[in-house]
């Protein structure tokens, strides 16, 4: 069982790339998506409590993830409409 509500997540700038970090419970296999890829899979490792993967820096790109084959959209702040009826992550470059 997934806890949906208890996801976490951040994006950091290291070394000309972006750490993607997820913290999500009870999960087997977690996988970003993103638009500035074409939606790739981005699968993750485990690392401190945390599914984590590096990714090509962008200044804004829309994502979502997969958490042990499913759809999931962690607590982001800002959201759209996807091309499907639902929606989607936004990720925009913060200063």
């Amino acid at each position: 069982m997934l806890c949906v509500g208890c996801s976490q997540h951040s994006f950091t700038a290291k070394n000309g790339m972006l750490e993607a970090s997820f913290r999500i419970k009870d999960a087997e296999q977690v996988s970003l998506y993103h638009s500035a890829d074409g939606f790739q899979e981005n699968k993750t490792g485990l690392k401190d409590g945390k599914w984590q993967t590096m990714i090509k820096k962008s200044e804004h790109f829309t994502y979502f993830l997969t958490v042990d084959g499913s759809i999931f959209l962690p607590d982001c702040e800002m959201k759209q409409q996807d091309d499907f009826g639902g929606e989607i992550c936004i990720y925009e470059r913060q200063e």
